[in-house]
């Protein structure tokens, strides 16, 4: 697999954008720290982290998984504080019908204000120049990537996510959050080969839906857990339980309905693409 006559320049690109997109983005973050910006912020590490997949895979690059660490570190804490912003979300929508949520309310913002001091912290003492520099070696290490390398990092992320998604059983919910684990690693490396395979926005668009209807099943769950934990500690709020693990049944029925869709993102699309380029199209 490793031949490097033929490398694949369209990452490079890819890599190029997101890079831009990154700094743009931490910039505005650091500035504002609006829980848009936060959540924009996340997806580009979670892009650029598909990159690095891809990087580490081929082996193109020494000291990737330090440099993978150093911008997980920024991306957990800003996840901590986003997983925390939409339970508030989710259960302020409930307030109204549950006013015993309010006290569990109050906790969730107490510990979002903590999260928030967390999160702002580690972003300001980020070293911008010290990241511009990882993006030099990034760059190079990417463009001497051939593209079969890639195409066979892909491939694996996607039986990866196949066996999780074979390996679901709706009464056991961890088994979804590992095929919902499973399945972004492979998204955001198809995302990242959607140039090189000639992957339109509707197909990416359908793998992001994919992907928000296991997100769903994992919010709720963390929910109920978290609620369930309140509980235990004195809460009377078994009637937004409820409500809440209703939801998640509806919303592991709405996934599995479209489980086996997964099938239809990834093998034709190389087998095509691998069919043009021997026709030299």
């Amino acid at each position: 697999m490793k031949n490097k006559k033929s490398t694949l320049r369209p990452i490079s690109k890819k890599l190029a954008k997101l890079e831009r997109d990154f700094f743009a983005a931490i910039k505005k973050t650091g500035e504002s720290f609006l829980e848009d910006d936060i959540h924009k912020l996340r997806i580009r590490i979670r892009k650029l982290a598909a990159i690095f997949d891809i990087i580490r895979f081929y082996g193109s690059m020494k000291g990737i998984d330090k440099i993978t660490k150093h911008f997980k570190t920024i991306f957990n804490d800003l996840q901590e504080l986003r997983d925390k912003q939409v339970l508030i979300g989710m259960v302020s929508a409930m307030s109204a019908k549950y006013p015993e949520t309010d006290d569990y309310l109050r906790g969730l913002i107490a510990e979002e204000t903590l999260l928030h001091n967390k999160a702002w912290k580690s972003l300001k003492d980020t070293d911008i120049v010290d990241l511009r520099n990882k993006f030099d070696l990034l760059r190079e290490a990417a463009a001497n990537i051939p593209i079969e390398g890639a195409l066979e990092c892909a491939s694996i992320a996607y039986k990866k996510a196949l066996i999780a998604k074979r390996s679901i059983n709706p009464s056991r919910i961890r088994t979804l959050h590992r095929c919902r684990i499973e399945f972004k690693k492979f998204r955001y490396i198809v995302e990242a080969l959607a140039d090189t395979l000639g992957i339109g926005k509707s197909v990416i668009a359908r793998m992001s839906r994919y992907q928000d209807k296991l997100g769903l099943v994992q919010d709720l769950d963390v929910l109920s857990r978290n609620m369930k934990n309140f509980r235990y500690r004195g809460g009377k709020i078994d009637g937004a339980i409820k409500e809440i693990e209703q939801r998640k049944a509806r919303a592991v029925e709405g996934f599995l309905r479209h489980a086996d869709d997964i099938s239809g993102f990834w093998k034709h699309r190389v087998e095509s693409w691998i069919t043009m380029n021997q026709r030299g199209e």
